[in-house]
């Protein structure tokens, strides 16, 4: 027997099913409500800028002239003007002179370069703001040593003596090995500046070959006769001109004795030597 439904139940039937259906939106307690609507307002921007417009102080001039021992301009001389390794090179003209403009404010090293028996002058200089240096250099005849096999003590130039023998100088990239000392005592008319150092000056001597260092590190033994008015017992420092520091480089003390020379000091390397009492 078939059963017959009304339509009224199946109407009903219909809207429970509805009424049941997931699309309840009712929120719950676990829904996430977070309306945070927060956002980035920082316009912060770099403003920053480098304004930093310092420019090297060039303002020094270096000029002066080149002659030999008895006053002769030296033409077409070489010159070595350096800052630390960097280094100008120019020739002394027909009168001799030389000119070096646009110097940095700072500390160089001015070298002639010497001619057969003659030794290197070498001296530090430093350059301040808007100066113009003059300088007249004398290059000196040398005297010429030859280096013994075994050390032995050297008169190498009038009150200096210096112990030394074949090898105890190193041998430079170029040049050939040195087998003799050459050097000068500087007459006092012919004295290079002696920037920043303190005291009296007492001598100065020119050695070569110029910048050879010694071999030892404690150096080559080195003295000097007593200068003519000081006592026994009398303490003097001693300096050597430096290419690498571009400065006067102290190398000790030495005192004056009785047999007429100062003890020992170690000389590092072969160049412009300056013996000063404070």
């Amino acid at each position: 027997m078939v059963r017959m439904i009304s339509a009224g139940w199946v109407w009903a039937a219909v809207v429970v099913f509805a009424g049941c259906s997931g699309a309840d939106k009712t929120p719950t307690d676990d829904a996430d409500t977070d309306t945070d609507t927060d956002t980035d307002t920082d316009t912060d921007t770099d403003t920053d800028t480098d304004t930093d417009t310092d420019t090297e102080d060039t303002s020094a001039r270096f000029s002066g002239s080149v002659r030999d021992a008895q006053g002769n301009p030296i033409a077409a001389a070489k010159l070595r003007f350096c800052r630390g390794s960097v280094c100008t090179n120019q020739d002394t003209g027909a009168d001799g002179s030389f000119d070096f403009v646009d110097v940095a404010v700072d500390w160089f090293s001015f070298e002639v370069v010497k001619g057969d028996g003659q030794v290197t002058t070498f001296v530090p200089l430093k350059f301040e703001t808007e100066t113009v240096r003059e300088l007249d250099v004398a290059v000196q005849d040398a005297i010429e040593t030859d280096l013994p096999r075994t050390a032995a003590a050297l008169d190498v130039a009038p009150g200096l003596r210096i112990e030394a023998a074949e090898g105890d100088l190193e041998e430079i990239p170029f040049e050939d090995p040195a087998e003799a000392i050459l050097a000068a005592r500087i007459p006092v008319a012919d004295w290079v500046p002696t920037d920043e150092i303190a005291g009296t000056v007492l001598d100065q001597y020119a050695l070569g070959p110029f910048d050879f260092p010694a071999l030892a590190a404690s150096g080559l033994p080195m003295s000097f006769e007593n200068p003519v008015g000081l006592a026994e017992g009398t303490s003097l420092k001693v300096y050597v001109g430096s290419y690498k520091e571009s400065a006067w480089l102290p190398l000790g003390e030495v005192t004056t004795g009785a047999d007429g020379w100062t003890d020992t000091v170690g000389l590092t390397h072969l160049s412009t030597v300056l013996l000063v009492q404070e």
